[in-house]
């Protein structure tokens, strides 16, 4: 398993990139816009994609880079079921299990 928490200095707010890397793949949790070369940049220096983009809750106290990582990467984009979003996304409730590889 591959972990690092990133933090936006000037919001004080966290994010993380984890993810399985004897299967190759990675995913962001709540990825700050700013930060966005930083994870895409991390990833390569380890050769793994990210596939995959969480947000726990629609960002109130940062602008979210999951639209830019999802562009960038191709990565899946994963919500709260009723997050009331309006772009494409997979809805995930209590429960819903996500794999990545070897991690889940």
């Amino acid at each position: 398993m591959f972990f690092r928490q990133l933090l936006n200095d000037e919001t004080a707010c966290a994010s993380y990139l984890f993810g399985c890397k004897s299967k190759s793949r990675f995913a962001v949790v709540d990825p700050h816009a700013d930060l966005v070369d930083d994870y895409i940049g991390l990833a390569e220096t380890q050769g793994i994609p990210i596939v995959a983009v969480f947000e726990t809750h629609v960002q109130a106290d940062h602008v979210s880079g999951l639209p830019a990582l999802v562009d960038r990467t191709g990565a899946t984009a994963y919500l709260p079921a009723g997050a009331g979003v309006d772009f494409e996304h997979v809805a995930l409730a209590d429960g819903d299990v996500v794999e990545l590889g070897n991690t889940i």
